[in-house]
């Protein structure tokens, strides 16, 4: 004990109180200071990754989400149960991000199967467990970011408690072409030029922006074969051609890329492929004449002024 407070506390037990019978010391009491108790601190609980199958989603499609959660401190955490809140909302991109569209999670993203609530159990301290759902994107969703609200709760020291993190998921719009009249040859012969054709439509439903068709082929030297639509309006249709020469005989492969820019503003890229079977160039007609080969019937000239003299000697001819 400090010397000041030792002083502080015998001068206390000395005082007398007024009117106390002389040598009796009064009774005092020293009021106790209850000490504050620490409660344990929780178990802290983040998402530390979360993908999805397949890696990327498109508007009407299923797909399922998994989220790994790690317990980032020494404590372990109890009876963890995980849930996808409601009221995710899209940025949207596009026409409807000007019209400033959003979506709840609700309506553009369902869980499937079992709900969007699922237990976990126990994570200890510094350990990671996992959780997956089942969801689709509604045929009418719009393209865009979706922020889904994911809600973490556990017990810790016999009281539950709970926190709300938030991950992203793409919703994307995938286009679909059709091929109107398309020539392309199943055969050709090294050498000899062809032209090859592909007419492409599309039939998305929507306008797609930034079309560029191109025919392209390894084995081949190709001329022209590139056409830049722009923007082609959901019906119509655009055409390309290429002259193409086969360099060597063989199997060959020539093939109609349409690339185009996604609501992201990304460029992406479909391909059809179209089989070719190169032969060798044909001999006839390319090597040199052969020379004539006189016949039996066939006599010089020698030989028929021979046989005149010897006519007229009537030696015969």
């Amino acid at each position: 004990m400090r010397p000041h407070r030792l002083i502080a506390v015998l001068t206390t037990l000395t005082l007398v109180t007024a009117g106390a019978a002389p040598g009796i010391a009064a009774a005092v009491t020293v009021p106790v200071v209850p000490v504050a108790s620490v409660a344990p601190a929780d178990a802290v609980l983040v998402i530390s990754s979360y993908a999805t199958s397949p890696a990327e989603v498109t508007v009407g499609s299923r797909f399922s989400l998994s989220v790994t959660l790690t317990n980032m401190t020494s404590r372990k955490a109890e009876e963890v149960v995980v849930s996808l809140g409601e009221g995710a909302t899209a940025a949207a991109t596009g026409a409807e991000a000007a019209a400033g569209a959003a979506a709840a999670a609700g309506s553009d993203l369902v869980v499937l199967g079992t709900g969007n609530v699922k237990f976990i159990g126990t994570v200890a301290g510094k350990r990671s467990a996992s959780v997956s759902f089942s969801l689709i994107a509604s045929p009418k969703a719009a393209p865009g970011v979706y922020s889904v609200p994911v809600t973490i709760s556990a017990r810790n020291a016999g009281e539950v408690r709970s926190s709300t993190q938030t991950i992203g998921i793409l919703i994307r719009r995938s286009p679909i072409f059709e091929f109107g009249e398309t020539s392309v040859p199943r055969k050709a012969t090294a050498g000899e030029p062809f032209e090859a054709t592909a007419e492409i439509v599309n039939d998305s439903g929507y306008a797609v922006r930034g079309i560029v068709y191109t025919i392209e082929g390894d084995a081949f030297d190709i001329t022209k074969g590139r056409t830049a639509a722009g923007t082609l309006e959901t019906g119509d249709s655009e055409s390309v051609a290429a002259q193409c020469t086969p360099r060597v005989s063989g199997d060959a492969t020539l093939t109609v890329v349409i690339s185009y820019r996604d609501d992201f503003n990304e460029v992406r890229t479909l391909r059809r492929d179209y089989p070719v079977k190169v032969g060798e160039p044909s001999s006839e007609g390319t090597s040199a004449p052969k020379p004539v080969e006189p016949t039996s019937e066939s006599k010089s000239v020698f030989e028929q002024i021979g046989s005149f003299f010897m006519g007229l000697l009537g030696l015969g001819g």
